[in-house]
């Protein structure tokens, strides 16, 4: 019945007598309360996980068969499960036998690792996530991958009659499943690191410099708001917050200027500059699609918005324009293009142009 009946948590079946039906509701319930999964009386998803015991010999076999001990269909444990996925990882990588004694240091994470999943029973999340009186409900999904794993997320937004919105957020230390402002968190970690060094900030400074560099990065355009060919003004992540582009005031160029000869507004200007110019050409670079230039693959065509690369923009300046005329070569690839700007038109290389990340 189950298999043929059930629907993610729904059953749809009936039955020929009416003992049947009295019957049928207990049976499944203790079916499924086996199963480890639906607690009825609290309408929650639970778990249960057998304590493992410690041996002296742990071995490729062993814990393979401990993971796939963890019955999770739902996918909810994926950051607890994708831990004993990379220590499998790690062992593969070594070339180990079957029943060989894994190393010293991979028994001691195994260790580690099972004598914490006993917590697991004590999980029990919401099987209805959406209010009652939802009147608009959005799906939202992320993922994201790195080096040794990958996961993927997806969240409801709900607005209630009383326009209250309700958020379901990512579980907690997993920023793995933050996908695409994970990305852009990381830009920022691994700019901020290299711009900064080991100078010491006081809260003050530190906190001065975050701000701005905020305001750079939701300065970025994104896609175009007009499909007026004289119009170039985008959307960019700005007007989500306050409705308009972010602007600064123009400073001087602090960038080659020593820093003991800065005030400590100047020197934080210098270090805006300087993440500035590294952050800039990255994510100029990185809306390129990477294909060889000579197949020709790139979206640059007539009518299109880009962003025109120059070394010397200040902070939050992006030079835009549009596409009003592509020039092919004999083999019908675009190489060169005719971009007008809001004050004259420039005969551009498309190496040196790079669309917006949304195209119109």
């Amino acid at each position: 019945m189950l298999r043929r009946d059930m629907y993610v948590d729904d059953i749809f079946t009936g039955t020929s007598t009416i003992e049947e039906v009295i019957q049928l509701p207990d049976e499944s319930i203790e079916i499924l309360r086996l199963g480890g999964l639906h607690n009825s009386t609290q309408d929650v998803i639970v778990y249960s996980v057998k304590p493992i015991h410690i041996q002296e010999k742990v071995t490729k076999r062993t814990i393979l068969s401990e993971i796939a001990k963890i019955f999770d269909s739902l996918g909810l444990l994926g950051p607890v499960i994708v831990i004993a996925t990379i220590i499998m990882q790690k062992i593969w990588q070594l070339k180990l036998n079957w029943d060989e004694s894994v190393p010293n240091s991979i028994h001691i994470e195994w260790t580690n690792y099972i004598s914490q999943l006993s917590t697991l029973n004590n999980v029990a999340l919401p099987r209805k996530i959406i209010p009652l009186h939802a009147q608009r409900i959005e799906l939202h999904g992320f993922c994201d991958a790195s080096e040794r794993a990958y996961g993927a997320c997806i969240y409801a937004r709900a607005t209630q009659a009383d326009e209250v919105i309700s958020w379901q957020f990512i579980r907690p230390s997993s920023p793995h499943f933050g996908g695409l402002w994970e990305s852009a968190v990381k830009g920022f970690k691994h700019h901020m690191r290299r711009v900064v060094g080991d100078q010491l900030f006081t809260f003050e400074e530190f906190n001065t410099f975050v701000i701005e560099v905020e305001a750079i990065l939701n300065s970025r355009p994104l896609t175009p708001i007009s499909t007026d060919p004289n119009d170039i003004i985008v959307l960019t992540p700005g007007h989500f917050l306050i409705g308009d582009s972010l602007t600064s005031i123009p400073e001087s160029d602090f960038r080659s200027t020593a820093s003991n000869r800065l005030s400590n507004w100047q020197h934080i200007q210098k270090v805006k500059q300087d993440f500035w110019t590294r952050w800039h050409k990255e994510y100029l670079n990185e809306l390129n699609v990477r294909h060889k230039w000579t197949r020709g693959e790139h979206n640059i065509k007539e009518g299109s918005i880009v962003l025109i690369k120059e070394d010397n923009l200040p902070p939050m300046q992006w030079a835009l324009g549009r596409v009003i005329n592509v020039k092919p070569g004999k083999d019908g690839i675009v190489r060169a293009v005719t971009v007008k700007t809001v004050t004259n038109a420039l005969d551009r290389c498309v190496k040196k142009l790079a669309p917006l990340p949304i195209e119109g």
